[in-house]
């Protein structure tokens, strides 16, 4: 008997909010959703299915704001409504939502809430949603790494204290279960304020994953844009602040030259990765859409990358 094997791609249509309109805060109509494309045949013959997010999150029940998409081997997609800071599970063959959760909240010391050009760690701001950007499976768990600071909050920095500023976070699948290794960013910008990030990618191997750290310039103001490898294997995740293990990354590539070849300027975001099963792997930038930015999109392949 021959199968029919059906392959899915999702996308995240965030239809994002005019930051300049208002104050900038959600909701704004309309809003996002999820898109399913079924791979079977032809591209001429894939079928787009919409996935209706509304109402899923109690935030901002109209305005979801999808922000990133991976799946699984069973065809489950992981969808982060970042400013809604909520997790949604997904089952694409039915396009059916299976689960969904509020990512959780933390306290945070010793930041810098000042806009003035400087880091001062001296700050404090409480019960702040960890609005997730990025999230990756890990066979059947999900791992993804809150961003440094809320994504519409008044505060100007909020950078968490010492220099272990990027946490990653592993709750199981199907429940709110927080567990927590500790990523180490080390700026070396003496007092100038440069904001870091990290960005996930997909699962490489057992437990081991690629991940886009990056500063926020552009140009000839870029420094820091590269790609880190990682394993978790033999670290035992924790929740309880003091104890988080530390990862032990490995430098594979300096995105710069990558960049700079192109004869333009070096763009700011490079918002996906993703690791083809060759070893290669495809990086892509976000544009911001024209604002304050020259609004060029760069998608590179990097070959033999792992």
């Amino acid at each position: 008997m021959k199968h029919t094997v059906i392959a899915f791609a999702a996308i995240a249509i965030e239809n994002e909010r005019d930051e300049d309109l208002g104050d900038g805060s959600p909701p704004q109509a309309p809003g996002g959703f999820l898109t399913i494309l079924d791979l079977t045949g032809s591209p001429k013959t894939w079928r787009a299915r919409s996935v209706n997010l509304n109402g899923v999150a109690d935030k901002f029940p109209n305005d979801p704001e999808p922000e990133y998409v991976d799946i699984n081997e069973d065809n489950v997609a992981v969808v982060t409504l970042q400013e809604n800071n909520h997790i949604v599970l997904v089952d694409l063959p039915t396009g059916r939502i299976l689960n969904d959760w509020r990512a959780g909240s933390a306290d945070l010391d010793q930041i810098d809430t000042i806009e003035n050009n400087l880091i001062e760690l001296n700050s404090s701001l409480p019960d702040i949603p960890r609005e997730p950007d990025g999230a990756t499976w890990l066979n059947t768990e999900i791992l993804w790494p809150p961003p440094m600071r809320g994504t519409w909050m008044e505060a100007a920095e909020a950078l968490p204290c010492s220099t272990r500023m990027g946490r990653f976070c592993l709750p199981q699948a199907t429940r709110l279960n927080m567990r927590w290794f500790t990523w180490d960013i080390i700026p070396k910008f003496g007092l100038q304020a440069r904001a870091m990030n990290l960005k996930m990618s997909n699962l490489v191997v057992m437990a081991m994953m690629t991940v886009v750290e990056r500063d926020n310039q552009a140009g000839p103001d870029a420094t820091i844009k590269r790609i880190y490898r990682f394993s978790i294997s033999g670290l035992t995740p924790t929740g309880n602040p003091s104890g988080f293990p530390v990862v032990s990354k490995r430098l594979v590539r300096d995105l710069i030259p990558d960049l700079q070849a192109t004869g333009g300027l070096v763009v700011e975001k490079i918002e996906s990765l993703t690791v083809l099963p060759d070893g290669s792997a495809l990086i892509v930038n976000d544009n911001d859409g024209l604002d304050d930015n020259n609004g060029e999109t760069q998608l590179l392949r990097l070959p033999n990358l792992l």
